[in-house]
């Protein structure tokens, strides 16, 4: 995992939180997607694969919500994607640690 998908996904974990839709849409247009789009690069995917990232759905359902708007997503493909956003969120939080186990 790269450093840019490793805040990418530490990011995500704040923006559950956000109230302000302007600051949510620039990290994600200034961070996540670039992160994502490193990481397709990396993997040899392509836009589709960024478009449908649970990270991406999280973002839009997210901002969706803080429009007014109802759900983007059908709850099936949000709990799909959260569900994988924790097993990424798990794996950053541990290549953190790992990290600061060589630093020491």
């Amino acid at each position: 995992m790269t450093e840019q998908m490793r805040k990418a996904i530490l990011n995500t974990e704040l923006m559950f939180g956000a109230c302000n839709l302007g600051g949510l849409a620039r990290s994600f247009g200034a961070e996540i997607i670039p992160a994502l789009q490193e990481e397709a690069h990396r993997l040899g995917r392509g836009t589709d694969w960024v478009n449908h990232h649970p990270i991406v759905v999280l973002w839009v359902e997210k901002m969706a919500e803080l429009c007014g708007l109802t759900s983007v997503v059908d709850h099936d493909a949000w709990s799909a994607a959260y569900r994988a956003f924790k097993a990424m969120l798990e794996a950053a939080r541990e290549a953190e640690t790992m990290s600061i186990a060589k630093e020491a």
